[in-house]
């Protein structure tokens, strides 16, 4: 049997996998997605500028965050879940606290990105963020100040 009608056999056997749920809520395409490490919590981040906390056994959207001028395009939280970090198209990172009620609950704005903010990663000691952008350079900051602690050499 050739490797191409094996590949195909065992395509014919995968099934295909329906949603266990369908969250609707966004007004246009969502672009990332974070665990929050709080057991039952999720983030997304859209292209309509907003991010929305959905309780995944509910299926209900819980929490609604707006502030960026553009695309969310990167999400991270603390370990604990008490705060989230998203990475916008508009240059900037913002801090949420998880723990207020309203979408007041940001916390700090960093800017310093010359384009679109396209990946980050906060450490594990829940305070240093690594940044990184279409402006070709990697940030560190310390997310309870919103101080850049250094531009890292590319």
């Amino acid at each position: 049997m050739s490797q191409m009608s094996q590949i195909s056999s065992a395509s014919k056997k995968t099934s295909i996998l329906n949603p266990i749920k369908t969250l609707t809520g966004h007004t246009s395409c969502i672009i990332s997605l974070k665990y929050l490490n709080d057991g039952a919590n999720f983030a997304s981040g859209s292209a309509d500028y907003s991010i929305k906390i959905w309780d995944y056994e509910k299926g209900e959207n819980i929490k609604n965050f707006t502030g960026h001028m553009s695309d969310i395009l990167c999400l991270d939280c603390t370990s604990t879940g008490n705060t989230l970090i998203s990475g916008s198209a508009d240059r900037t990172i913002k801090v949420w606290s998880l723990t207020k009620k309203y979408s007041s609950a940001c916390l700090k704005t960093m800017t310093g990105h010359l384009d679109f903010i396209w990946t980050i990663v906060l450490l594990q000691d829940n305070i240093t963020l690594l940044s990184a952008g279409l402006d070709k350079t990697i940030k560190m900051w310390d997310i309870t100040t919103g101080n850049l602690i250094r531009n890292l050499p590319n």
